[in-house]
């Protein structure tokens, strides 16, 4: 098992420092388990299969396969578990969520349509709104949807100003 356990740790890209801290377990014992010093507890076990969505069969024998694949439903389930637990300290995801939280239809009607025009762009690559990685900046309007207009200097100016404007919420 300890390298059935090593195998998860590699595959999910932590440092032992890291699968310690997502289990629950120190560095030093997730070092001693891998190289099979230690014993791995019933809690440890429960926790890698939890934590990673790992097969308990697969990680007690070896058999069939090592991830459990979920229904969307599931997976939505078990990472809206993992935010709200009280060791969950991701702060912008927290808040990031919270926001979403607070959308109305029309805002996620929005959401949709930016989406729908970011895959129609690019499809089949996975999306990354990061400047360094698209030619073109994107923009937002003010009725919040996705333009591939590049303004002018006096009309960002002009925009810019309108959307600085919080006159009319004093």
């Amino acid at each position: 098992m300890n390298i059935r356990i090593k195998e998860v740790r590699i595959t999910a890209k932590l440092t032992q420092d890291e699968f310690g801290k997502k289990i629950g377990i120190s560095n030093t014992a997730v070092s001693k388990i891998e190289k099979g010093e230690n014993n791995v507890s019933e809690q440890n076990i429960l926790s890698i299969c939890r934590e990673f969505n790992i097969s308990e069969e697969w990680l007690r024998t070896g058999n069939g396969e090592m991830v459990i694949e979920l229904s969307r439903d599931k997976e939505i389930t078990a990472w809206a578990s993992k935010i709200t637990r009280a060791d969950f300290d991701n702060k912008f995801i927290l808040d990031f969520v919270h926001t979403l939280s607070k959308l109305d239809e029309s805002d996620w009607e929005t959401l949709e349509k930016i989406a729908i025009m970011m895959k129609k762009k690019n499809p089949g690559k996975s999306q990354n709104l990061s400047k360094k990685e698209t030619s073109q900046p994107y923009m937002l309007n003010a009725a919040h949807e996705r333009t591939d207009i590049i303004p002018s200097q006096d009309g960002q100016a002009h925009d810019d100003a309108i959307m600085n404007d919080d006159s009319e919420w004093e």
